[in-house]
């Protein structure tokens, strides 16, 4: 078997080398590339495991796990809080509403609803609704904890 110095393999057909580039980067590649899978491919089989073992929310994947799901998101996140990795460059479609979490997902803007308007959040009987069922024949649907809201 041969050796090659790993810089040799790293660089490009000009400088002699392989061509096969940073292995730290593309992984960070293939890690985000989970995340934008995840996120815009809510209502896929895998990804229903992936909250049914975790919970719905990305962000709270992390607590105490030690499991590959948990470096993905910690990843993921560390390159957001460092602004390496803008925190609006994933968007997710609103389509029908079916695949939306009202509250928990981050479908208007950048932060959750539930962070946004942590009040109303904790007033709102209905907090795992998805957006198909708040918005119901072109008005908003509300069940609130309070029926004096002061108005």
């Amino acid at each position: 078997m041969a050796w090659i110095k790993c810089d040799k393999v790293m660089a490009s057909y000009d400088n002699g080398g392989l061509n096969v580039g940073s292995l730290k980067d593309f992984n960070i590649a293939l890690i985000n590339k989970w995340r934008w899978h995840y996120l815009t491919n809510p209502g896929d089989f895998w990804v229903s495991i992936i909250k049914s073992i975790h919970g719905n929310n990305f962000d709270s994947i992390l607590g105490n796990q030690s499991s590959p799901w948990a470096s993905i998101v910690s990843t993921c996140l560390h390159f957001v809080r460092s602004n390496f990795l803008p925190t609006d460059c994933f968007k997710l479609n609103v389509g029908n509403g079916r695949n939306i979490q009202f509250w928990d997902d981050s479908w208007c803007g950048v932060e959750k609803l539930s962070t946004l308007f942590n009040r109303l959040f904790h007033l709102d009987t209905n907090k795992d609704d998805y957006l198909a069922d708040k918005w119901v024949n072109g008005e908003w649907k509300w069940v609130w904890s309070r029926e004096n809201l002061g108005s």
